[in-house]
């Protein structure tokens, strides 16, 4: 089924999520946010996406061309999507079903150490000051290296919390905290003592990760 730009968008903004199917082919949507939209087995081939399309599910599609440059792609599903030649530079893809996919000529773009430092510097805004990396660098083969409490040490710095939380929290564990994930629609990072996560999991029924 085809539609047009316009016509996708005001269904989405009056609700609607499934368009199983459809034909939107070399659109711009690169300023919209999309989420969560049912866009299996359709033509979207030369498609911007270069935007928020968390949890949208693309299985089966063709999606030859499409950029998802730095596009939040957290839990979205492309499994046997056609991705030949897709560009994916500066992309989040934390969860993501890319399983069967065809990602011939696929650009995944470059590390980029600058993400790397941001997302370090978003988990020290969050520890109470239990984790304050100093000195950080890239040293290459996509490792940064910091240094904590006058400790060096090198880890790989992953935007996805279950891959870096474990990297963490033996690096800060003389401070009684550690990094905890609680699991919802999306990940939630905490920094808690053993106390403070025994009373959320009691209390409020929270239920965090298990490393």
């Amino acid at each position: 089924m085809k539609i047009t730009a316009d016509e996708f968008l005001r269904r989405y903004a009056e609700g609607e999520r499934d368009f199983f199917g459809i034909k939107l082919t070399n659109t711009d949507l690169s300023r919209q946010i999309i989420t969560g939209a049912i866009l299996g087995e359709g033509d979207l081939s030369g498609t911007d996406f270069s935007a928020n399309v968390r949890g949208c599910n693309f299985s089966g599609s063709q999606l030859v061309g499409c950029r998802f440059d730095r596009a939040d792609l957290t839990q979205v599903c492309f499994s046997d999507a056609d991705l030949r030649n897709a560009s994916f530079v500066g992309a989040k893809l934390m969860r993501a079903d890319l399983s069967e996919a065809n990602l011939n000529g696929a650009d995944p773009g470059e590390y980029n150490f600058e993400y790397a430092v941001q997302t370090l510097e978003k988990w020290e805004d969050i520890s109470y000051g239990a984790f304050e990396p100093k000195n950080i660098l890239d040293v290459g083969e996509y490792m940064v290296g910091l240094t904590i409490d006058g400790k060096k040490y090198q880890i790989n710095p992953w935007e996805d919390p279950f891959e870096l939380a474990p990297q963490l929290n033996p690096l800060i564990a003389y401070t009684g905290y550690q990094f905890e994930v609680w699991h919802l629609d999306a990940a939630l990072v905490f920094a808690l003592t053993v106390d403070e996560k025994y009373r959320l999991e009691s209390e409020r029924g929270l239920s965090f990760h298990q490393w």
